[in-house]
């Protein structure tokens, strides 16, 4: 509702400053019109009455007249047509700007919506994310969390290299959460949204990862086999997404 005011506050500045340019017009038309008509009802009278000028070498008197005055009648028409035609390149270019802020404001809308969609998207999949334990079944974050505690615990005695890891299902589903974040972060970082918009996707995102999406940072941290790195007890491929997108989050808006 607030972005919808300010584009009809800019519209209403623009048709303001187009009426202020033609009332600009109108009023400089208007004196031009009456200094014209001043002049030719001044300058027939001026020229009878002076008697130095010899009307018996320039033709009937209206002829000589028209004469004089056609050049001042033509010098005004012109001038006028000039004052049209700036008058409507400077209301064109007005109303071109005004096109192009709409377009951008329109651009930027549909960006925020595209974002805002993907958002829940990405809250919708966690939500839906089913984890069995046992014969306890977590739904959601707790599922997730869960899910990250029995990778931990099982580190050693699971194939968790990079193509063992894609052999199960669920760590299939997973990865794909981490990538609709990828996504997000992605169109975040290329985009031209505002600052405040920036900071308040950026701090969703922050809320997800360390509250949702991963362990606690205090656990263990052990020699990993794979990679020869020491990180979490958890699969390096999952290590390596985790740092890279917290990395990403932090450059949406630079601190």
């Amino acid at each position: 509702m607030k972005k919808l005011i300010l584009m009809e506050n800019k519209d209403q500045r623009s048709d303001e400053k187009i009426k202020e340019i033609i009332r600009k017009l109108d009023w400089k038309a208007f004196w031009i019109g009456l200094i014209g008509v001043a002049v030719l009802i001044a300058f027939p009278v001026w020229i009878a009455d002076h008697f130095w000028f010899d009307y018996s070498k320039t033709g009937t008197f209206g002829d000589t007249i028209g004469g004089i005055t056609a050049p001042i009648i033509g010098l005004i028409s012109a001038l006028l047509i000039y004052l049209s035609f700036r008058a409507q390149i400077k209301a064109n270019y007005i109303v071109q700007g005004q096109i192009e802020k709409q377009e951008s404001s329109e651009k930027e809308k549909r960006e925020l919506e595209y974002v805002n969609n993907l958002l829940n998207e990405l809250n919708k999949e966690i939500n839906a994310f089913v984890y069995r334990q046992d014969r306890e079944l977590k739904i959601g974050a707790d599922a997730i969390i869960q899910y990250l505690n029995d990778l931990n615990f099982n580190f050693f005695r699971f194939d968790y290299s990079d193509a063992g890891f894609y052999k199960e299902t669920k760590n299939q589903q997973y990865i794909g959460l981490l990538d609709i974040l990828d996504k997000l972060v992605e169109i975040l970082l290329v985009s031209k949204f505002k600052k405040v918009d920036k900071e308040y996707f950026k701090s969703q995102l922050q809320y997800i990862v360390n509250y949702k999406l991963t362990l606690s940072q205090d656990q263990r941290i052990i020699s990993c086999k794979y990679c020869g790195q020491d990180h979490l007890p958890l699969p390096c491929i999952l290590v390596k997404r985790f740092k890279l997108i917290e990395a990403r989050i932090d450059f949406i808006v630079p601190n």
